[in-house]
């Protein structure tokens, strides 16, 4: 959550939980990544014949050379994923079920729970 949006204390925002339906599934992996080590071939292309979804573990990548943000890219055997990406074609394939509202407090006490918690992890 903190990765996407959520990054100060004092702000709202929604999360949408969903499930995916799908039936064949690609795992992308370092292998797809044949030309360049920081861009997916699959990137900008359509699925993989006979899939209707792409997944991948990934991690995020600071900005670099034309990239003015980061960008997320596959794991590397035995590195831990940031998060996993979904990538599909039809909107069909998604039903949201509900939404969370997710609101950061910026006060003492929840800046020592923030602090707490970021040690724990």
């Amino acid at each position: 959550l903190s990765s996407f949006g959520m990054r100060h204390r004092g702000t709202s925002g929604f999360i949408v939980a969903a499930s995916a339906v799908f039936s064949q599934v690609y795992p992308v992996t370092r292998a797809d990544y044949t030309q360049d080590s920081n861009r997916c071939d699959l990137k900008g292309r359509r699925l993989k014949k006979g899939c209707d979804a792409h997944w991948v573990r990934v991690r995020r990548i600071p900005p670099h050379g034309d990239e003015p943000i980061a960008t997320y890219h596959s794991v590397y055997p035995g590195e831990s994923p940031t998060g996993t990406e979904l990538v599909i074609t039809q909107e069909a394939h998604v039903v949201p079920e509900f939404a969370i509202e997710v609101r950061t407090e910026d006060s003492t006490a929840s800046h020592a729970a923030w602090e707490i918690a970021r040690i724990v992890a």
